[in-house]
């Protein structure tokens, strides 16, 4: 099964090794307060995005890189805007990008390093919002940590002439409501002046359809007393894909997989030193540890499984690169149901308990690792999976499973 894994992995890498066809998003660079450069600009994460960022006049031009000291600031088309600023708490000596979230009588930042961070800006000086854990060791030593909130006793002094003090006792260091709070005090104090909030238009939810194909390479267990060898089975089915699902980043996407499945013929061995019993097409056998005509004892039987089985699995993802070409990885559950079955394979407790070999229903984790690809306006999916299924019966006996690693392709409708 190991060398069955190695083609995905390439699949897997190379995908990894397109992330530099980065994401190229709409946007400007601004070389002054006036002079703007439209084009396009390459979509980084925050870490990155206060260093540097890289400007294309058009999707095929060459990049051109801009730091801190050479322009104004750049913006993505209706989302972040980051300005260059020289705040002495984050470097004293030059200057950096930082996230403009709002921009009035007050301007509020966003920092992102180590930690995300915040800063005021009134009358050209900058404040930072902090808010530091203290620990303390009571006289029972007991040792607890506070919260000690900086930020508020700042905000207070910033906002000291609107009589705001219940509103800011109750805001949070985020983002949003920070961004409220000012707003709330632009409205109070600076009503001759407007404000202007700058925040990335909210990600609305896409949904893709896909048809798939697959093999898996898989085995199955029959209570930890009987087992197969590995085998490989085909699967078809469509691909339900909800991109966009939080309203603040699309890294994330959720995903519907709807799959026919069909197990056919396996080497059936015991893994155990108990002999095992069972009947195929009408003739007794025992799994045994050596070959015998006396009851008909074998070590080994080929039997045809005969089961069709429909698989729904139900994932989380997530993007791992913002490029052309995302590398993504999933987790999640996968229910399947045994529709139907060869009827003459009766392994004699399974089937007693079930009257059939195979249980109808099983559950089990399932993970996947796997890339998107363009392709015109569609995209092509390679993924790789690793599922293990079990039948829920308390009797461990009683309990079956199937493990198998699967190679999937996809192909979007839309």
């Amino acid at each position: 099964m190991k060398r069955n894994v190695v083609l995905p992995l390439l699949w897997f890498f190379i995908c990894l090794s397109s992330v530099a066809q980065n994401d190229w998003k709409k946007g400007f660079v601004l070389l002054s307060e006036t002079d703007t450069l439209n084009g396009f600009l390459e979509n980084w994460n925050s870490k990155l995005d206060t260093r540097k960022c890289y400007f294309r006049s058009d999707e095929n031009s060459e990049a051109q890189q801009f730091h801190p000291d050479e322009i104004y600031g750049y913006r993505y088309q209706n989302g972040k805007y980051y300005v260059s600023k020289q705040i002495e708490a984050i470097n004293p000596d030059k200057p950096v990008f930082v996230e403009y979230l709002t921009e009035s009588k007050v301007s509020l930042y966003y920092y992102k390093d180590h930690l995300n961070r915040y800063f005021i800006e009134k009358e050209g000086v900058f404040y930072e919002l902090k808010n530091t854990t203290r620990t303390y060791r009571d006289s029972f030593d007991v040792t607890y940590q506070v919260d000690a909130k900086e930020y508020i006793g700042i905000l207070r002094y910033l906002f000291r002439d609107a009589n705001m003090e219940s509103e800011i006792n109750n805001t949070r260091l985020t983002s949003k409501s920070l961004t409220n709070l000012v707003k709330q005090y632009h409205d109070i104090a600076c009503n001759d002046e407007v404000c202007i909030i700058y925040k990335k238009a909210p990600n609305k939810a896409k949904v893709r359809w896909a048809a798939m194909v697959g093999g898996e390479i898989n085995k199955l267990d029959f209570g930890g007393y009987t087992k197969t060898d590995n085998q490989l089975s085909y699967s078809a089915g469509i691909k339900l894909i909800i991109e966009n699902v939080f309203a603040t980043t699309d890294n994330f996407f959720l995903e519907a997989d709807l799959q026919y499945q069909k197990l056919s013929s396996y080497n059936i061995s015991k893994a155990t030193d108990r002999n095992i019993q069972l009947h195929y097409h009408d003739v007794f056998y025992m799994l045994s540890d050596q070959n015998s005509i006396i009851n008909n004892q074998v070590k080994e039987l080929n039997v045809d499984m005969g089961a069709h089985m429909l698989k729904l699995p139900l994932l989380a993802n997530y993007y791992l690169s913002k490029g052309a070409v995302k590398p993504y990885i999933s987790a999640g559950l996968s229910m399947v149901y045994v529709v139907s079955q060869n009827k003459d394979f009766k392994l004699n407790e399974f089937y007693q308990a079930f009257d059939q070999s195979i249980p109808s229903f099983q559950l089990g984790p399932i993970v996947k690792i796997g890339c998107s690809i363009p392709i015109s306006n569609k995209y092509l999916i390679l993924e790789m999976q690793y599922e293990q299924t079990k039948s829920s019966n308390i009797n461990e006996v009683l309990r079956f499973g199937r493990d198998g690693f699967a190679l999937n392709v996809a192909y979007t409708f839309n």
